[in-house]
Parts: C-alpha cells; sequence; structure tokens
C-alpha cells in the first residue's frame, strides 16, 4: 500500500521525456518513453530515497516475500536468491558473451587455465600446461577424476571437441583463434594445441572457453553440461535462472545441496527495492548509490563487502578527430579531469585511479608511466598549443545509463574550465557500439570487465590492424580510438614475435616500452579501475573476492 501512495502523490509535469510506473502487486520499476523534446523525471530515485528515510531497509517487520518464502524459509531449504541486470545472450560458453553471459557461465563450466589474482595465469581443468619457446605448440595435462553434471568423466577428447566444434561452428568466440590449426587429444588426459604461426596469446584465450561434453553441441545452448560448481535446473527466459550446486564437482560445493535462483532485473531501482524487500539474498555489483550503501552498512543484519576489481572505465578518444588529432590536445583533456572527485561523487570512492589499461598490482604493470593528476594551468596551455584559443566544442558518447550521464556531466564542467564545452549524447546500448565501432563519435565513455586484465589488450585496442573497416565485419577489437602510430605496432608485433617464455618477468619486458608509449600519447584516457560491491545477508558465509568478480565470488556461498 505504501508503494500505491507513492504513485499518486508524487506527480509527473505534463511534458516529460521518461515516466516511471510502479505496480502495486510487485513493486517493480519499469518505464515508458513519451514525448522525446521535454525533461525527465526520475521516480524511481524519489521512491528509494522516500523508503531508506523510513527506515524500510532496515526494518525486518516491512519485508515482502515473494511467492510466499520468507528468507527464513529459505534459509531452511538452503535457498538463495540474486539478481544480474541482463539475461545470459547463451549458456554455451563457445559462443558470444557479455558481463552478466559470462558471469553465469563461471558458475556452470570450468575451462583448462583461469586468472590468478595478479592476473596471470594457473592451471583450473588443466593439472599443468606448457608452450613451447615458438609459441606454436601448447600442451596441457588435465586433473585427473573431474566429472560433467551428468557423470562423463572430463578427458583430453571433450576439451579437443568443445575447440574443434567451436572453430568448424564458427561460434561466437572462434575469431580470437584464428591463429589455432587443430586440437589433439593424445591421450585420456593429454591434449595438444598446434596454431598455424606462433600465438602466445593463446593461453589467454583458453580462459575464456568452458569444456563441453563431447558431442553436445546441438543441445548445449538450451541444455548446458559442463563441470562447474552449478549445473541448470530450470530457466524461464530473461525472467530467472533456476541452478543446483553439483554435489559431483572435485572443488569442494556447499553442502547441503544449495539451490541457487538468479533473477534478471535491468533496472537498479528494482535491484534496490527487491533486496529491501527480503526478496533477494545478496547482490553483487548493483550500481548502488553512495547513500544508498551507506545505508546498508549501518543495517546490523547485511554486511557491505568492498573489495579490488579489475575491470576498467576509460575515455576512448577518437584521433581522425582534428580536435583530438594532437598528442598535446588529448593529454590536456586527460590533465583537466579530476579523477578523485567523480570516483568520490558518483562511486563513493570505491574505485582506484587508472595509470594503465592493466590493473593495479599486474605482474606487467609498468613503474614508470606519465601520470595526469590534475592540472587545469597545464591543460590550458596544451590545449591552445594544439587548437589555438578559439572556442572549441565536442560530443561526449554515453549509454542510456544514469551512472555514465552522472560522470559526463562532470567531465562537462571539468574541460569548461580549459575552453573546451562538451555536448552529451546519450544513446540506447545497441546504437552506442555501433558508434564506437565506426568511429562515429569524437569522445566516448567506455568501460572494460576483464579484455583490459591481459597484456594481449595492447594489441587488441593500440594496434592499428585493431581498427574496425565499414563494410567488413572480420576486422577490428577494440581500436575504437582508430590509433595508428608505427612505433607502437613495431613494439607490439616485436613482442607478439619473441620466443615465448613462461617466466612472468621475461613476459612482462616485452610489453614495458609499448605500454609507456601508449599512456603517454593518451588515445585512451583511463579514468579508474572499479572495486566491487557485495550486499549480503550476515547469515551467508562462504564468498570469495577474486579481482574479476562475477560468478567466482559466490559460487561457494552458503548458510552459516
Amino acid at each position: 500500500m505504501l508503494v500505491r501512495i507513492i504513485e499518486f502523490q508524487i506527480k509527473k509535469p505534463r511534458n516529460t521525456r521518461n515516466t516511471q510506473k510502479i505496480n502495486p502487486d510487485s513493486s517493480i520499476v519499469y518505464k515508458t518513453s513519451k514525448n522525446k523534446n521535454s525533461g525527465n523525471i526520475y521516480l524511481k530515485s524519489y521512491i528509494i530515497v522516500w523508503l531508506l528515510s523510513l527506515g524500510l531497509v532496515c526494518s525486518g517487520a516491512c519485508r515482502r516475500h515473494r511467492a510466499g518464502t520468507s528468507s527464513t524459509n529459505r534459509a531452511e531449504r538452503h535457498e538463495l536468491v540474486t539478481a544480474i541486470i541482463s539475461a545470459p545472450l547463451t549458456f554455451d560458453p563457445r559462443g558470444l558473451t557479455s558481463a552478466d553471459t559470462a558471469h553465469v557461465q563461471q558458475l556452470l563450466f570450468r575451462t583448462l587455465l583461469k586468472k590468478s589474482h595478479t592476473y596471470g595465469l594457473e592451471a583450473d581443468l588443466a593439472e599443468t600446461w606448457e608452450m613451447d619457446p615458438t609459441a606454436v605448440r601448447l600442451v596441457a595435462k588435465l586433473r585427473a577424476g573431474i566429472t560433467f553434471h551428468d557423470g562423463r568423466p572430463c578427458r583430453a577428447q571433450d576439451v579437443a571437441y568443445t575447440y574443434t566444434s567451436m572453430l568448424a561452428e564458427h561460434t561466437g568466440k572462434a575469431s580470437a583463434f584464428s591463429k589455432l590449426a587443430e586440437v589433439t587429444a593424445l591421450d585420456e588426459l593429454t591434449v595438444e594445441f598446434r596454431n598455424r604461426e606462433p600465438n602466445p596469446g593463446l593461453p589467454v584465450d583458453l580462459v575464456a572457453v568452458g569444456i563441453i561434453p563431447e558431442g553436445s553441441s546441438p543441445t548445449i545452448a538450451d541444455h548446458p553440461i559442463g563441470t562447474g560448481p552449478y549445473q541448470v535446473d530450470a530457466y524461464q527466459p530473461s525472467q530467472w535462472i533456476r541452478l543446483k550446486s553439483f554435489a559431483g564437482n572435485s572443488q569442494s560445493p556447499p553442502k547441503p545441496q544449495i539451490t541457487l535462483t538468479i533473477r534478471i532485473l535491468p533496472d537498479a531501482a528494482t535491484r534496490e527495492l527487491e533486496l529491501a524487500s527480503g526478496s533477494l539474498d545478496f547482490l553483487l555489483d548493483a550500481d548502488l548509490q553512495p547513500s544508498q550503501l551507506e545505508q546498508w552498512k549501518s543495517n546490523p543484519d547485511w554486511k557491505v563487502t568492498v573489495f579490488p576489481g579489475g575491470g576498467l572505465v576509460y575515455l576512448s578518444l577518437n584521433t581522425e578527430n582534428p580536435l583530438l588529432k594532437s598528442v598535446k590536445a588529448r593529454q590536456a583533456l586527460a590533465l583537466a579531469i579530476n579523477r578523485p572527485e567523480i570516483i568520490n561523487r558518483v562511486l563513493g570512492g570505491n574505485a582506484e585511479p587508472a595509470l594503465s589499461p592493466l590493473p593495479p598490482k599486474h605482474w606487467a604493470l609498468s613503474p614508470n608511466l606519465m601520470r595526469f593528476d590534475v592540472d587545469r594551468q597545464q591543460a590550458t596551455r596544451l590545449w591552445r598549443e594544439a587548437n589555438g584559443t578559439n572556442p572549441a566544442k565536442l560530443t561526449l558518447l554515453v549509454t542510456a545509463d544514469a551512472n555514465q550521464r552522472r560522470i559526463g556531466e562532470i567531465l562537462q564542467e571539468n574541460w569548461r574550465h580549459i575552453g573546451v564545452q562538451i555536448e552529451l549524447h546519450s544513446v540506447e546500448t545497441a546504437l552506442y557500439f555501433e558508434r564506437l565501432r565506426y568511429g562515429d563519435y569524437a569522445i566516448a565513455l567506455a568501460k572494460l570487465t576483464g579484455g583490459n586484465q591481459f597484456v594481449t589488450i595492447f594489441k587488441g585496442a593500440f594496434h592499428s590492424r585493431a581498427i574496425h573497416v565499414r563494410g567488413n565485419a572480420d576486422t577490428g577489437e577494440l581500436n575504437y580510438a582508430r590509433y595508428r602510430n608505427p612505433d607502437v605496432d613495431a613494439l607490439i608485433d616485436q613482442a607478439q614475435q619473441s620466443p615465448f617464455s613462461m617466466d612472468q618477468a621475461t613476459e612482462a619486458s616485452k610489453y614495458l616500452a609499448v605500454q609507456e608509449k601508449i599512456v603517454q600519447e593518451a588515445p585512451w584516457i583511463f579514468l579508474w579501475h572499479p572495486s566491487h560491491v557485495l550486499v549480503a545477508r550476515t547469515t551467508l558465509d562462504g564468498f570469495e573476492f577474486p579481482p574479476g568478480g562475477g560468478g567466482e565470488v559466490y559460487a561457494r556461498a552458503h548458510y552459516r
């Protein structure tokens, strides 16, 4: 009834662009679009603030429980409920991916190799692995005793099938393995990868592909069978996924068996309300506003854990834009940004300023990087040297996400100090990526959730061959800045073609010079590495905190 009162008492002006409607029966907030030339009202923000001010988050008495299931009843039945933003694109670990797709697949599948906490590689399904110095041949020895969800043993033949079927069927991740010639099972537990040419990036690519049973390709997208800590029990597309912990998993799954329901809730306000009502047991990276997060921290029934993340928020500067061709112009924009101010105002301090695409504590991070601490006087001088004193106008491309718009507005303020006027272009996700891909923008606010955690980011984002060519879907990777520098290309090629070493220090030395050159020339402005934020009931235990976040955080969560 409280939600109904809000619905009638908060009146919307006649000319508004977005209306926020409330379904009194489910408390789910959803949007409808109206006149595009009118203003905005964010009813969801008023509702959350109003609910929080009444102390509803901290009051167990007012919690609503979906389908008559209270948190106490869920605990008795060993059931957990959480939420993600979007539905997985597919359950097939060889297919196209997204942040939430990878999030779910981490629970269902294991890979040959996985990331360590310092972003190196360590064995997962593989017990040992080795690549020869030519980077043409890699051999992995599997752990014995691993089984799939249906009881079949995980063998080298399954690994070979996973990769050969991916290449034959040209599924989503196949493009990353263009240099892979063949994958062969040498015996039940030994698998060999052979490349057509030197490919030192192969071990990194193995991290992204979960292993499926031999012969399962036709059904894997709808009926996934993996070796991960959970298996799919039921799925209602775009609404929820129900998983059950896999008792046969050798990674010590929670006992007794846990039922985990992952609800799909695209709206941040809805996720907040569902957590407050008691319908969710924990929430990871829910885009909570700083004031909301403080409310959860003060609630003795909940625990907030903030831990370092490995993702990256950055600005891509289109180097083909006449105002952004000069290194001095790009450095000026970088020096004008007050990163700590944005981190505190928008993120509540839950991020670390970025110096490079690589995260802090990365094994290959250079200690000699140019810093762009805020210096408006120097920024103004550099901008004028590059573009003169006439007023300059640029566009900043952002998604429709509310946080991106808030960050964009602060960047407008920052750049106004050096004489640069910014027009915000907020577009839906599909159009955003199309414009980013083909250089239809001046500056774009962007983020990476994992691609920046490996040294392959330099080839994928800054080599001239990584620029997309309109009309050719097979070209390009992440070089949205359309950055071209023959010296950088040569450094990347040299690193890729030099003998591969299993020694991290040797490999790191290959990427120091190129890393320093890219930071100096600023085709990307590295802003910050967002922290992960977990809000969970104090009755839960078993969470882990890898820098990659995702499903690994709660793969073994359980009631105390």
